[in-house]
């Protein structure tokens, strides 16, 4: 009986062609291609991708792909229940790609707790004072004495409970 995976490997053997110029065309990993042509439906994420990869595959080698799709629609519905990984396993990922996820995934933990801790601090110490006048600090015997000062934006100076 025909299949999709068994039409496509006869054409692309008859053509001369390895699976890695199939993958050089159309940017399709080498597996998958392997798997499509085995008809290994369940190693696939999900139906639509399964059938962009086909569309791709046949469009390359000049067939049609209505006609393969229907090929594809009758094998897979004659599956009774096909599972689909819920997600991407862990070999999926190459050495680097894994170096690199891990230090992503530390420095953003890393800024987010560098963060959190300049705001726990900035909000129990006080915001700093600089006093211009009075220039010495002396007691001086008058009812009201000038103080001129600066201080961070937005803080709040209270002498004597007030502001």
């Amino acid at each position: 009986m025909l299949t999709v995976g068994g039409i496509l490997k006869k054409e692309r053997e008859k053509r001369g062609l390895s699976l890695e110029d199939i993958f050089e065309a159309t940017r399709v990993r080498v597996r998958y291609l392997r798997y499509i042509e085995e008809n290994k439906w369940d190693r696939f994420i999900s139906r639509v991708y399964i059938t962009g990869i086909i569309k791709k595959y046949a469009s390359l080698l000049n067939l049609d792909e209505e006609k393969l799709l229907a090929f594809f629609r009758r094998d897979y519905e004659k599956r009774e229940k096909v599972r689909f990984k819920k997600k991407v396993p862990k070999e999926y990922f190459t050495p680097l790609a894994k170096k690199i996820l891990s230090w992503i995934t530390f420095a953003v933990i890393l800024i987010f707790f560098v963060y959190f801790a300049h705001q726990v601090v900035s909000y129990i110490l006080p915001p700093s004072i600089s006093i211009k006048s009075p220039k010495e600090w002396t007691v001086k015997n008058r009812k009201y004495i000038e103080i001129v000062g600066k201080v961070k934006k937005d803080s709040q100076v209270k002498i004597n409970g007030e502001i």
